[in-house]
């Protein structure tokens, strides 16, 4: 079990890094509150705050009094984003009304008087809409209708649920034979019946790019496809890349799929129903922006509101500082749902985006190059959807379909829910990040050589995020993209956590990562990182590595306290690789290697030598290293079939203490130790199990003269009282609720109890005959 957040232990981790001046930090802040105490002077002799009102019934001709009324409000934003607001001035929108219109804030706020932009009434939230309403729909040809559409779209809904624009193949990638030269590539199965020329072509260039370029030529007679200009990392030099081509009339053949025609002003869809469109809401993005707010400007807050559909940026805060995004709903913007600061450089600080439900980003959900934003309490989900790639592709290599992107210092993720991320879902570059109590499921949809919580020193010469600590995050089914690579059955490199190039004294501590196709923890051509208290369990192609290469050398690390358990004889505890012959990793102890297949659990190789294995008594004697380290006494049988109902990962991925009932089942800790009844988990950890077969188990349901798996699937299946009272005699039970028939089998927390498919007998390890 892990330590609760906050421990005296968990405190001196944290004081373990190198200190680092905060002297520029601490001087920033003093000048913040000098100048905030000066404004506030100001600001209290001016004119007291107002609220206004808009709603739809409204009328824009009202005087600043009437509408200060909620009886007698405003109209539109466009009165809105024409007033001259104050400090402390409040603009509330009606609950239950939407607005066609973006919403512009010119003006600041002061430090503790901010202006603020939120909803009054009862019912839903006022919603923002970016998105204009399509009618007046006839039929084009077969299934398909146009409308006309005289402002450019570049997303299409479906009663809100978006569209995909038109694209060959409908599902998938096509494939590249070779380049010509820098712009041209050749694939010989493209068919020749379209004229590809102005179509958008996205290539997978490499395992964590995918570029996107209009098409200026499609010459027929060799199947050659020129690009406007050179992707960014160039076209592939191999064969076998995919790409696909999409925003093209001629490509529109399937149910769900739409376009625009820009020199026509008309768009294209085909419903999903092959209904008429005309007995649907149908909407298009028109307007850049939901909520604009103009450069450099600060002290606002954002509040209550449901922006929706914008072409571009759901919030954009230009070069802004203390900016409050809460408890709004942003919804399918085709690049990034809150944008705060610039692209190229870091201007800016102090941003909460706190309680958000944020939806469908196509670039990525939230972006930030401030310094000490705080981005906690979030929903985010399906961040750069395959399938929804528009014309914009999933952005530049500053976004790239990424969950949450930070480059500033003492930036703080926590206590947020991301699932169902195209990459990484959380990036960060700056010092002092905290990235703590996040629950992060299916990160890297449709690209590789990423992770869940991702970080990168391209300059070496950096601080880089040095001073970071990433701790009690729980990290789920990391699964990487080897579709549209040369060689689909490569191995992903998607972690679940991931110190790249150059990371330096960074803490990873007391996180529970699972289920990631590469790694848990990968450490990458980094020096002087900390890796302490962590739980690993069954991630495919190892649990932790430390790997050099490109003359960066992996040195000073500490790795300790960790649970690295594997479930299949080819995983790996501990991996370790270096281009030197003799390299000094670090120093590893106090680590548990579980692998009920397999007793080799360390993986060695220095300089030209091949990769060594080791069991732990090998690697001791041979590195030194893990001398108070532990590995398991007991083995499971390839035959039982699915480990994860012989060894389980409970997990609590929430910020209270659970209490998990373990269903009268007995179950053995790692240490041997037999645990029944219930467990309490603190906030964001975790605990793996061991089911203990010789614990006095009943009930075989099925009558086969085996209790297994195959007996709790057929309870659960038709929880009869019969067989519950069964199940009551030998468990002590009760049958006086219905809760006893929905907790027989505990059930999971969020999808990742691991599922209970089968309960085998444990067989004692045998022992191992020597090696010759």
């Amino acid at each position: 079990m892990q330590a609760t957040p906050g421990t005296e232990k968990q405190k001196d981790e944290s004081m373990s890094l190198p200190i680092r001046s905060r002297f520029s930090l601490a001087t920033r802040r003093l000048l913040i509150l000098f100048v905030g105490a000066c404004s506030w002077l100001l600001a209290s002799s001016a004119a007291p705050a107002a609220t206004y009102y808009v709603a739809n019934n409204g009328n824009d001709f009202r005087s600043f009094s009437q509408a200060q009324n909620p009886d007698t409000p405003w109209k539109t934003l466009d009165k809105i984003n024409g007033l001259n607001l104050n400090p402390g001035d409040n603009v509330l929108f009606n609950r239950g009304d939407t607005w066609r219109e973006s919403l512009v804030a010119s003006n600041s706020g002061v430090t503790g008087s901010p202006i603020t932009y939120g909803a009054y009434g009862l019912g839903a939230n006022p919603t923002i809409s970016a998105s204009s309403v399509i009618s007046d729909w006839t039929p084009h040809q077969g299934n398909i209708y146009v409308a006309n559409t005289p402002a450019p779209v570049n997303q299409l809904f479906f009663n809100d649920a978006p569209l995909t624009l038109a694209r060959t193949p409908n599902e998938g990638y096509l494939k590249m034979d070779y380049k010509t030269d820098a712009t041209t590539f050749v694939d010989a199965a493209l068919g020749t019946d379209i004229d590809w020329t102005g179509a958008t072509a996205h290539i997978r260039t490499l395992q964590w790019n995918i570029a996107t370029e209009p098409v200026a030529a499609f010459n027929p007679s060799n199947k050659a496809v020129t690009l406007a200009s050179e992707p960014t990392y160039g076209l592939p030099d191999q064969s076998g890349w995919g790409y696909f081509l999409n925003n093209k009339l001629e490509a529109l053949d399937s149910p769900g799929e739409w376009y625009y025609d820009a020199p026509t002003q008309q768009t294209y869809v085909w419903m999903p129903d092959g209904d008429s469109p005309a007995n649907y809401l149908i909407e298009g993005s028109a307007l850049d922006y939901g909520v604009e707010l103009s450069a450099n400007t600060h002290d606002i807050k954002i509040s209550d509101l449901t922006i929706k559909h914008a072409a571009k940026h759901g919030i954009f805060a230009d070069r802004s500082s203390d900016i409050s995004v809460e408890n709004n709903e942003i919804l399918y913007p085709d690049a990034v749902a809150v944008f705060v600061g610039t692209e190229f450089s870091r201007q800016g600080s102090d941003s909460l985006i706190d309680g958000n439900l944020i939806v469908g980003a196509n670039h990525a959900a939230i972006y930030s190059s401030n310094d000490a934003t705080t981005i906690t309490n979030n929903t985010v989900r399906d961040t750069g959807e395959f399938q929804r790639i528009n014309a914009s592709g999933i952005g530049s290599n500053i976004y790239g379909a990424i969950g949450t992107k930070l480059r500033g210092n003492d930036n703080v993720v926590s206590n947020n829910h991301f699932s169902d991320t195209g990459y990484s879902t959380i990036t960060f570059s700056g010092e002092n990040t905290l990235i703590e109590q996040n629950l992060i499921e299916n990160s890297n949809k449709i690209k590789d050589d990423g992770a869940a919580i991702y970080t990168y020193n391209p300059n070496g010469a950096l601080p880089g995020s040095a001073g970071s600590i990433i701790r009690f995050n729980i990290i789920l089914d990391t699964q990487g993209a080897p579709e549209g690579t040369a060689n689909e059955n490569f191995r992903s490199t998607s972690a679940g956590i991931y110190l790249d190039e150059n990371t330096h004294d960074v803490l990873v501590a007391n996180n529970t990562v699972s289920n990631s196709y590469e790694r848990g923890i990968f450490v990458h051509r980094s020096f002087d990182n900390q890796v302490i208290d962590n739980t690993l369990y069954d991630n495919e192609g190892g649990q932790l590595r430390f790997s050099e290469g490109n003359n960066i050398p992996v040195s000073g690390h500490t790795a300790t306290g960790n649970i690295f358990f594997s479930l299949t004889p080819e995983q790996i505890g501990l991996s370790l690789s270096s281009q030197l012959s003799n390299p000094d990793f670090g120093t590893f102890d106090d680590n548990y290697f579980g692998n009920p297949y397999s007793e080799d659990v360390v993986e060695h190789k220095a300089g030209s030598a091949g990769n060594a294995t080791f069991t732990l008594a090998e690697w001791q004697a041979f590195s030194s290293q893990d001398s108070n380290s532990a590995t398991n006494n007991f083995s499971f049988d390839p035959e039982d079939g699915d480990p994860h109902g012989l060894a389980m990962l409970f997990i609590n991925p929430t910020t209270t203490d659970s209490v998990i009932d373990l269903a009268g089942l007995t179950y053995l800790d790692l240490q041997g130790n037999t645990v029944s009844g219930s467990i309490t988990l603190s906030p964001f950890a975790s605990q793996i199990l061991i089911f203990d077969a010789t614990g006095g188990l009943a009930g075989d349901f099925t009558g086969d003269g085996n209790v297994d798996g195959i007996d709790f699937l057929d309870w659960q299946a038709n929880p009869t009282i019969g067989n519950l009272a069964d199940w009551q005699q030998n468990y002590g039970m009760s049958t006086s609720s219905s809760a006893s028939t929905s907790t027989a089998v505990p059930e999971p927390i969020s999808a990742v109890l691991l599922a209970l498919t089968g309960l085998f007998a444990l067989r004692q390890r045998s022992a191992r005959s020597e090696r010759s």
